[in-house]
């Protein structure tokens, strides 16, 4: 399996309440899992949980890929693109991450290319991020986990 997850739980401090109790699940690799629930459920606290964010409390969440510095586990997409946007132009704001991994700069450079190849943003590379449409937003936002190349890509409320 590429994501396991095994009797997760997850409480938020202030709360005392388990936002996620008891969550298994195993995902493999090429599969596309849609979490479906309502408003505070706990799709968002899962998909943090997955991504790193959050530490859980019991059970256990194992992505088996090989260990590379060149790229990442799992990647989330927020709920909201521009809490994640944090650059002035759309290129840097795509290479944040690699240049984070640490990435060679040619690599760096062909994976920013690359994201803004797949997610349309090719006009706008040196555009500032505050001037983007909500639209762009959104796929500037995918495309900077993209050029992470992680194994599991999470998406928060995508539609």
């Amino acid at each position: 399996m590429l994501l396991s997850i095994n009797d997760l739980s997850f409480t938020y401090p202030e709360t005392g309440k388990p936002a996620l109790s008891g969550i298994s699940l195993d995902v493999g690799s090429n599969e596309y899992v849609a979490i479906l629930g309502a408003n505070g459920s706990g799709k968002s606290t899962l998909a943090r949980c997955i991504a790193g964010l959050l530490p859980v409390d019991t059970g256990s969440i194992s992505i088996d890929v090989p260990s590379s510095a060149d790229s990442v586990p799992s990647a989330l997409v927020f709920q909201s693109p521009t809490d994640q946007i944090i650059a002035e132009t759309v290129d840097l704001d795509i290479a944040f991450g690699p240049e984070n991994l640490g990435l060679p700069l040619e690599e760096m450079h062909s994976r920013v290319d690359s994201a803004l190849e797949t997610f349309k943003l090719k006009a706008l590379a040196g555009a500032p991020t505050h001037s983007l449409t909500s639209g762009q937003k959104q796929h500037l936002a995918l495309a900077g986990v993209y050029a992470l190349s992680p194994a599991v890509l999470l998406l928060d409320e995508p539609t």
